[in-house]
């Protein structure tokens, strides 16, 4: 029978090898039967059902095949994804733990593990086993554009940049090296460099998504090009209808154009495929209150805040919901949540004045706006405030200029620049 099996296994391997999944999967399953005992025959039947999207089932396996043999480090992994597959974060990082710690040298399983506390905002913890997988493999480029992306997604952009400069002196033809470096170029605001990078990322590998994802998001930055960032943005959801952020900002495109309507199918597929991506949640409480469902709107940012409650722009957009309610110490609330993410943020200050000026705190609300306009600091919701409270002649005339100077922004949307006309005529009178 030993024989038999063996040639069973190596038949299976052959049919792998030459993509013939089913008859793989069957043969697999054939061994299986005939050998209840063969761990590598149970991990190889997990992977392909795993591969095949049958993940209950490859769950099943690949939990039989560490019972059988628990320094199988290969089946560990192999768990490890498929959990993370069906969004079981922890337990996808419990048998990548016990992968690395069947086999300490196991390379792959740490470059899982560091994506894995990175896409949960463990920055630390990715960072860390990021540095170990570079220590293991110091000559590989995939080790370096994972430490990259970790030190990208704290904050450390030439620390990042070095990571994937290193990965290609490793690899110059690195496609997704190339393309993370012109995501880090892009945060850094050199955009033709980016634009280079991600378009040599493009030749080398025409079905990269990230690529097509990162050079639709930097011409939708320098607003040059949004039906070419819809373009790319479609590639990417082309080539994997599963990538959640491809599809949100397909929907951010939407947005852009003012076709918020249109936008919410699209952030609703990314919170569908990715329940952890909160900012898909607040982009449909902001596509919402756009079109004026205060409820709807309220809902899914209250959702993005319980999912993380570290991302201001959720409160900051819940404030003014409140406020559009009238719920004012709540609207105050929810901007002292954003001062408290980024301390002494103007965006907080300014909505926090509206808010106490609507809820008759006119002194308050004129102190906290004369502070920031003493600063010099440009902000539509502050004019705003400052113009309906204005006590003095002086200030009338302060506030016309002020709001005068505010109309020559670029990035001001139809319903600001309206505001501002209004505020200007009352002044004016």
């Amino acid at each position: 029978m030993t024989t038999n099996i063996t040639q069973m296994i190596e038949q299976a391997q052959l049919c792998l090898n030459n993509n013939q999944i089913d008859e793989a999967r069957n043969l697999f399953s054939e061994i299986c039967k005939l050998d209840d005992s063969n761990a590598e025959a149970w991990m190889m039947l997990g992977a392909i059902s795993g591969q095949s999207g049958a993940l209950d089932d490859a769950v099943d396996c690949l939990r039989r095949a560490v019972s059988i043999d628990s320094n199988l480090a290969a089946a560990h992994l192999a768990l490890a994804q498929v959990l993370h597959a069906q969004n079981d974060m922890l337990g996808a990082i419990e048998s990548a733990e016990a992968a690395t710690a069947s086999d300490p040298e196991y390379d792959e399983a740490y470059l899982f593990l560091s994506g894995v506390h990175g896409q949960m905002g463990n920055f630390d913890k990715a960072e860390s086993i990021s540095r170990k997988a570079t220590e293991i493999m110091p000559n590989s480029p995939d080790a370096c554009v994972n430490l990259g992306n970790t030190l990208h997604a704290q904050g450390n952009l030439m620390a990042a940049e070095n990571s994937f400069r290193q990965a290609l002196l490793l690899d110059p033809e690195h496609a997704a090296a190339l393309s993370n470096l012109g995501n880090v170029l892009v945060a850094q605001q050199r955009f033709e460099e980016a634009k280079e990078s991600l378009q040599r990322a493009i030749e080398l590998q025409p079905g990269l998504v990230e690529a097509h994802n990162n050079i639709g998001m930097l011409l939708l930055q320098q607003g040059l090009d949004i039906d070419g960032a819809l373009a790319h943005f479609e590639k990417a959801v082309g080539v994997d209808p599963g990538f959640a952020r491809g599809h949100a900002n397909i929907g951010n495109i939407y947005m852009h154009k003012h076709e918020y309507e249109k936008a919410i199918p699209f952030f609703k597929k990314a919170a569908e495929l990715d329940p952890r991506l909160a900012e898909a949640l607040l982009a449909l409480g902001n596509a919402y209150f756009k079109l004026g469902d205060i409820e709807q709107s309220r809902t899914y940012c209250q959702a993005s805040i319980e999912l993380n409650p570290d991302i201001a722009a959720s409160h900051y957009q819940l404030g003014l919901i409140e406020e559009k309610s009238g719920n004012y110490a709540q609207a105050i609330n929810c901007f002292n949540e954003v001062d408290r993410i980024i301390p002494g943020s103007v965006d907080a200050a300014a909505g926090k004045a509206s808010a106490l000026q609507k809820s008759g705190e006119q002194d308050e609300a004129y102190t906290l706006v004369r502070s920031l306009l003493d600063r010099g600091i440009q902000n539509v919701n502050a004019g705003l405030v400052f113009a309906k409270s204005c006590k003095k002649p002086e200030d009338k005339q302060e506030a016309i200029f002020y709001l005068e100077n505010l109309e020559f922004q670029p990035n001001l949307t139809d319903e600001q620049r309206s505001d501002i006309q209004a505020a200007l005529e009352d002044l004016k009178r």
